[in-house]
């Protein structure tokens, strides 16, 4: 079927050799990098018009691995081949952490997403504001399944019996999601403007901190200073192209006769 139709694809390879295959394995402990890479060359090679999609999750500090991605990526041929590419942070809520869109290790990362686009491999990066949005937990079509069979919204509380809808067999009807069961985003209030991007934050990781539903994670510190940033740098772009972020673009001089 290859090469019959547009459309798009995305392939997760959570940086370098070494980094992807230390989680990213088969049952037998074999690594999945080289298999991934020589399957998306081929797809690459076969279906042009393709759009193609590479996503990554990973650890603090792991910005270097995503740079030696990119090498790797560009040696086997697929320079402006890609579309879009996103790196994402994996963070350890057990460990009292809350995963977040908006934290230093999401900025870290940003960063080596831009310079996949810097380098040419890819045409766009999803950053700034737009790499914010409601969890998949909100979406409809999105489902965890864990090893038992059983089904959940949010992947930070896969695992936890009390917190499943229900079972792939379809033995009993789905519950609605505790987590979202009675919409705690809510009590964020009117006054914050975030409330339709963040849905109240990480309703699974607070779940997991603290054992109990309705809790949220805010995180509209971060969110702020995103969103000031995004909005510099769209001005800078649109009315000072090659002006960087941060540095104060020279008004123009009016003259008497002009005014």
């Amino acid at each position: 079927m290859l090469g019959v139709a547009p459309g798009s694809v995305k392939i997760t390879l959570d940086g370098d050799r070494d980094t992807h295959d230390a989680l990213r394995v088969h049952r037998d402990g074999r690594g999945t990098f080289d298999e991934i890479l020589g399957r998306l060359r081929e797809v690459a090679d076969a279906c042009p018009e393709l759009r193609i999609a590479i996503g990554g999750n990973l650890r603090a500090g792991a910005a270097a691995s995503c740079d030696r991605l990119v090498d790797r990526l560009l040696r086997a041929g697929l320079g402006g081949r890609v579309d879009v590419v996103q790196f994402k942070p994996v963070i350890d809520v057990d460990a009292g952490g809350c995963p977040s869109a908006c934290g230093a290790e999401s900025e870290e990362l940003e960063r080596a997403s831009a310079r996949a686009v810097e380098r040419g491999l890819a045409r766009r990066a999803v950053d700034g504001v737009d790499a914010v949005s409601p969890c998949a937990l909100h979406w409809q079509t999105s489902f965890t399944i864990d090893p038992a069979g059983r089904l959940y919204r949010c992947l930070t509380v896969a695992g936890r019996p009390e917190m499943s809808l229900g079972t792939v067999d379809g033995a009993a009807p789905m519950r609605d999601d505790p987590l979202t069961s009675g919409e705690p985003w809510r009590a964020c209030g009117d006054d914050c403007p975030f409330v339709p991007v963040c849905l109240g934050g990480c309703l699974g990781g607070k779940y997991v901190q603290l054992g109990r539903t309705g809790e949220r994670g805010c995180d509209r510190a971060a969110l702020e200073r995103r969103f000031s940033a995004e909005i510099a740098r769209r001005y800078l772009e649109e009315f000072h192209p090659g002006a960087a972020v941060g540095a104060a673009p020279a008004v123009p001089e009016v003259s008497e006769a002009a005014a």
